[in-house]
């Protein structure tokens, strides 16, 4: 079965409209300096450890105006490489490989090594090829969650479903926002937008 847009969207980061805040997490969470160098691996911009949870504040732009949805992901369990993450009755499995993490269900890296500006890989959709590719290595964003800073960004593009994905990481934290883009009357438009409203790690719980 063909995914429709919006389910493409909200699968690349387990994205269903799951209702519900991240309990017992502050709004912002203060988080060590960090800065790009070589050598840095995917698993440095995502952690997926059990205790990690992120709760997201989704954008849906519509003809009609704009809808909101709050969605909640967390892990779950693992086996191995897989991790087992949850949104709502949703399980979604990523391996963490020494090429970076994989979307098992696609079959495709999220984010793949060497982690460097310009860095692409292959990715196929609905029988469709694409590519993603990173395009910055110190942006800084900001979100309802904080103040971001030396974060990857990528962007993925299918040119047979004319629209294209960009999604920031930050380290030690993972994924912080997320923007699809589509195209309407030969212009780019907004489609959905999905932003950091808090977030748990391992490490934040241990410290707790």
């Amino acid at each position: 079965m063909k995914a429709s847009g919006c389910e493409r969207f909200l699968c690349a980061l387990a994205f269903l409209a799951a209702f519900g805040t991240l309990a017992g997490c502050a709004a912002e969470k203060e988080v060590a300096v960090f800065r790009y160098h070589e050598g840095v691996t995917p698993s440095d911009y995502y952690p997926l450890e059990m205790g990690c949870a992120w709760s997201y504040n989704v954008t849906v732009h519509a003809p009609d105006g704009q809808k909101q949805i709050l969605s909640t992901t967390k892990v779950v369990g693992g086996d191995g490489a897989d991790v087992w993450l949850r949104t709502g009755q949703n399980d979604f499995t990523y391996r963490v490989d020494e090429q970076g993490i994989l979307k098992v269900q696609a079959n495709y890296y999220l984010l793949r090594g060497p982690i460097r500006p310009d860095a692409s890989w292959q990715l196929s959709l609905q029988g469709m090829d694409g590519t993603l590719k990173i395009t910055d290595v110190h942006a800084t964003v900001e979100t309802p969650a904080g103040t971001f800073q030396e974060c990857v960004v990528t962007e993925e593009v299918v040119p047979g479903l004319d629209n294209k994905v960009l999604t920031t990481f930050a380290p030690g934290v993972g994924v912080v926002k997320i923007e699809e883009f589509g195209m309407a009357g030969g212009q780019q438009i907004p489609l959905r937008e999905a932003e950091l409203m808090a977030f748990e790690t391992a490490e934040s719980k241990k410290s707790e």
